[in-house]
Order: C-alpha cells, then sequence, then structure tokens
C-alpha cells in the first residue's frame, strides 16, 4: 500500500505539475525530499515489521516451553499412576501374602525365620520405592530445594548402611564400608543417603546369595569419592545407556526384587544439584560400581 500511494502521487504530480505548488528552490531538492521522506518510512515499516516478528517468535517459543512443559507432566502423571497402580501394589500385596502365611504358621517351623527375614526385607524395598515415588513426584511437578550444608561422611552413610547389612544378611550377602570418621562434605544430607540407599539397594538386589558389597571414600581434590562396588550380574551395553535416563525400566533382581526404575535417575539428579557428579563401571556377569563424587566442605 506504501509502495501504491507513493508512486500514485509522484505520477500526479508528474502528469499534473500545475496543480501542485512549488515550494523548492529547485527539482534535485524537491526530488530529493520525496526520495529522503520515502526511504525514511520504508525503514521504520522495516523496523516495525522486524520488532512484530521477534515478539511473534518469542510468544511461539513460549508456547512451544509450555507445550513441552505440558508434555511432561502428563507423562509425570501417567507415569505415577502407572507406578502406584501396579509397581507398588504388587510388592504390598506380597506382604500382605507373608503376613497371612506368618499368622498362621507355628513358630517352631523350620521357614518361620526364612519367611521372616524375607518379609522385613520386601518391606524395605517398599518402603524404599515409596521413597523414590513421593521424592521423585515432588521434584517433577513441584520442584524440590536443596539444603547444602556442612556434613560428616561418617555420621550421615552409616545409619543408611546399618540398615541395609540387615537385608544384606538375609541374601548372605558380606556388605562391608570403610568410612574415616574425620572427612566432612558440602552436601545435602537427605538428598545424600537417598543416594546411597538406592545404589545400596540396587548392589543387594543384583548381587547373587553369598555375595560381596564393598562401600569406601577416596580422595580426589576438591572432592571425596563414594565408591560402592559388588560382583553381581552387571550390566549390558543397551542397560548402560538408559541407566540414569527416565526411558530406564523397572527390572527384577536375583531373588525376583522389584524396582520402579526411577532410583538411579533421582540419583544422578540429586548428586548433580549438590555439585557433585556420579558414574558406574560395569561388567556383564561380573558386577559393577558405582561412583559419587561430592565436594570437600
Amino acid at each position: 500500500m506504501n509502495l501504491v500511494v507513493a508512486t500514485g502521487l509522484t505520477l500526479f504530480e508528474y502528469l499534473n505539475p500545475e496543480l501542485v505548488k512549488k515550494s523548492y528552490q529547485g527539482p534535485e531538492f524537491h526530488f530529493g525530499d520525496i526520495i529522503t521522506s520515502y526511504y525514511i518510512s520504508v525503514l521504520t515499516i522495516l523496523i516495525g515489521l522486524r520488532y512484530i516478528k521477534k515478539n511473534y517468535y518469542i510468544s511461539q517459543s513460549l508456547l512451544e516451553t509450555k507445550a513441552a512443559d505440558l508434555e511432561r507432566i502428563n507423562s509425570t502423571k501417567n507415569k505415577l499412576f502407572t507406578i502406584v497402580s501396579h509397581d507398588l501394589r504388587a510388592p504390598l500385596a506380597t506382604v500382605r501374602s507373608y503376613l497371612e502365611i506368618l499368622s498362621h504358621l507355628d513358630p517352631g517351623k523350620e521357614n518361620w525365620q526364612e519367611i521372616q527375614s524375607d518379609l522385613i526385607e520386601m518391606t524395605q524395598n517398599t518402603d524404599n520405592m515409596l521413597s523414590n515415588i513421593l521424592m521423585w513426584s515432588t521434584s517433577q511437578l513441584e520442584g524440590i530445594s536443596i539444603n547444602k550444608k556442612l556434613i560428616h561422611l561418617a555420621d550421615t552413610l552409616i545409619p543408611v548402611i546399618r540398615v541395609f547389612q540387615s537385608i544384606a544378611n538375609a541374601k548372605q550377602i558380606t556388605l562391608s564400608f570403610d568410612i574415616d570418621p574425620g572427612l566432612k562434605v558440602r552436601a545435602d544430607e537427605n538428598m545424600l543417603q537417598l543416594v546411597i540407599r538406592n545404589i545400596l539397594s540396587n548392589a543387594i538386589k543384583f548381587t547373587h546369595n553369598g555375595g560381596m558389597i564393598q562401600l569406601k571414600v577416596d580422595s580426589d581434590y576438591p572432592n571425596y569419592v563414594i565408591k560402592i562396588s559388588d560382583n553381581g550380574v552387571g550390566m549390558s551395553d543397551q542397560i548402560k545407556e538408559s541407566i540414569f535416563s527416565f526411558k530406564a525400566e523397572s527390572s527384577f533382581g536375583t531373588k525376583n526384587e522389584k524396582g520402579v526404575g526411577l532410583g538411579l535417575n533421582l540419583s544422578k539428579e540429586f548428586t548433580d544439584m549438590q555439585g557433585g557428579r556420579i558414574w558406574f563401571e560395569s561388567v556383564l556377569g561380573k558386577g559393577s560400581t558405582f561412583y559419587i563424587s561430592i565436594p570437600i566442605a
């Protein structure tokens, strides 16, 4: 429209010069004014269009981000419903079955102790699963805050190890640890405990009866590295590729222990939030070693 109007006015003046009042000192000033005015108007239009285009793309980007967030939240909701309806219900049903058996079983029977041990192990696994589910759903839907402070590694980790030693004993697995009482790190105590719980739970889950698990802490300034090794089943290359991702599927342990596929995903997220790093080495059929690096206080 601007081009048509400007061209029309110019042609009108050219064809009807007597109708236009002459106020310029010469034709060069006349046409210089016209050309300058026209280019200024074109430049103004281009700037305006560029501004509109930029805002359009910003709006599109925000819409795409919101759409991606909605898709993620919807996927989280579906995953959570699946876990609650299936993965969590199954171990609870098993616990109930064990309790029903124990209620009708003579305490003097030989298998009383074995059933009681399995029940303790199943209850601990279910509690660990529930803790992972709650922490994961909170971090996905609401975000999670971090409270980093100076903590003693031994005071933080040994209570967790003691709990899992009883579970390891049920599978006749030797769980040993070596932690210098003087080691201090700057981390979130609850997050670090959750990470260690998940790694130890997996180590016990995928180690055969009579196996060994060792936890030790090495110095790698400016970090301490928590090393958890087992001589269990190890991992295939396919599992290694997705072990820390949301796509990791739940799997069964050497005694059909059930997980929900969230533990290592949470462990990586929480370790990263604390300024640390988590990685692993694994050989199929020979075992795995996980490393958790945490900044020295």
